[in-house]
């Protein structure tokens, strides 16, 4: 298994016990921090989404009440679990947007830089064509030459996310479907790194890398991708 296929793999489930995914894992220390980041994503996650209802002092609470009153109880509660599920999402969302999308955008950029090396490994056709499917999009053939691709969470959406390799170096790509549409290109400069922000039929499109002509390699990938 290689790294692009191992990635492949745990975005789909971070949990994974596949035999060739724990082979993988005890050969690549790249691959296994990886594996920690998305195992630490699910948690953080499902913390963030999971009310606590504490059972015993409902119980106590429905006995205590009379019985014309217990649907009361019930609404109370449910009442109770829906305020607090949705101030829980608001302050998700509320740290997820204190940062620009450009900032974010380098923030998981970096957590995957291993990715971004030169390389002449290129991702299987099919499993390139169902990543980029799960935002309605598609690759024209030998339009790109895609070393890595995986879906990620990013800003609360799974999102294509893959590597073109250009003759200048490696980019980054992100299909932000979700993402508001922007009304004219966004260029940026963060942390080492430059990227664009650009309209797309969809949402947006965000590219970025280190030492190469970001626009270049922008227009490479809008001409390359089927809307």
């Amino acid at each position: 298994m290689k790294c692009h296929e191992f990635q492949t793999a745990i975005g789909a489930d971070p949990s994974s016990t596949h035999p060739d995914v724990l082979a993988h894992l005890e050969s690549c220390s790249a691959c296994a921090a990886y594996r920690r980041q998305m195992q630490e994503m699910d948690r953080l996650i499902y913390k963030a989404l999971v009310v606590r209802v504490d059972e015993a002092a409902l119980a106590r609470a429905t006995r205590e009440r009379p019985a014309a009153h217990k649907p009361s109880v019930g609404r109370w509660q449910i009442a109770a679990s829906l305020v607090a599920s949705v101030l829980i999402a608001a302050s998700v969302w509320v740290a997820s947007t204190r940062e620009s999308l450009a900032e974010q955008l380098v923030l998981h950029t970096e957590r995957e830089s291993f990715m971004m090396v030169r390389t002449d490994d290129r991702v299987d056709r099919q499993v390139l064509d169902d990543i980029l499917a799960r935002s309605g999009v598609s690759l024209r053939a030998d339009a790109a030459d895609v070393s890595h691709a995986a879906i990620c969470l990013f800003r609360g959406k799974a999102v294509p996310h893959f590597i073109v390799q250009t003759n200048e170096g490696p980019v980054t790509v992100m299909v932000l479907a979700d993402e508001k549409p922007a009304s004219k290109k966004k260029r940026f400069a963060e942390e080492g790194y430059e990227g664009m922000i650009v309209p797309a039929p969809q949402g947006v499109l965000a590219v970025l890398g280190k030492d190469v002509s970001v626009e270049e390699a922008t227009e490479k990938v809008l001409h390359a991708l089927i809307w």
